[in-house]
């Protein structure tokens, strides 16, 4: 991919950057539609059914914030900033943690100011008008909310030389997560919150949660944050446990 990158002008990476995340949230739209109705998941509606004017415009903008970012990082990186290992060894293992976890803290700590700050009501609250969530609200954000965590993602590269297999690891993870945490379907298994080390990883129901009690749940990828702070929400195992088996039925 980076001899790619190296082959073309700025133009033609720009449009290359541009087709790429718009057809991320294409893809997401189809994958989150695919599994509610190839797993006859009965409490989502037809998703291209309830789909607003005003979300196809924010996540438009989106796109167009997330293409600008990613080209500052492309800029970085052909200047010299921006540094990548290309091997294929353990690093792509220990880097991938290594960038889960980062960005799992920054983001709890950000995301939990936001929430008790004034930048609540001028960022973030856009986010919060979707209190019952679908997969195309991970990308309606408010532009500077989308803006900040591109910069803090390009940040992290400039002061860490991840390698480059872990970087797209990472960015998968990050999409799956907003989509799983977007669909108002439980997907994780049963017994989930029941295995050592594993339960932290966050399920659907946390971050779903978070939409229904905006005090509870600021996690990302994990739940350690909150269950450190005590930010988690009371009932998150029972309500798991609820939508674990609705999930089940046809």
């Amino acid at each position: 991919m980076l001899h790619f990158l190296e082959s073309i002008n700025r133009w033609e990476a720009f449009g290359f950057f541009w087709l790429e995340n718009a057809t991320l949230v294409l893809l997401t739209l189809l994958i989150s539609n695919w599994l509610t109705y190839g797993l006859c998941i009965k409490q989502l509606s037809k998703l291209v059914e309830t789909l607003t004017s005003k979300e196809v415009l924010m996540a438009s903008i989106s796109v167009i914030i997330n293409t600008l970012i990613t080209y500052a990082g492309y800029e970085c990186w052909k200047r010299g900033y921006i540094q990548f290992d290309e091997s294929i060894s353990y690093r792509i293992v220990i880097d991938s943690i290594i960038l889960i976890l980062t960005m799992d803290a920054v983001m709890f700590f950000l995301h939990y100011i936001v929430h008790r700050t004034f930048l609540y009501s001028i960022v973030h609250k856009l986010h919060h008008t979707y209190t019952n969530p679908q997969p195309i609200d991970l990308f309606v954000l408010h532009p500077f909310e989308t803006f900040s965590f591109g910069s803090l993602w390009v940040i992290l590269l400039l002061v860490f030389p991840a390698n480059l297999y872990a970087v797209i690891l990472y960015l998968t993870l990050n999409v799956i997560f907003g989509m799983l945490g977007h669909m108002n379907v439980e997907l994780f298994p049963a017994n989930w919150l029941r295995i050592p080390v594993v339960k932290l990883i966050a399920t659907a129901t946390f971050h779903y949660q978070h939409h229904q009690n905006e005090q509870y749940n600021f996690g990302f990828y994990t739940t350690f944050w909150d269950s450190l702070f005590g930010t988690i929400a009371p009932d998150y195992t029972e309500q798991f446990q609820r939508n674990r088996e609705q999930s089940t039925k046809e």
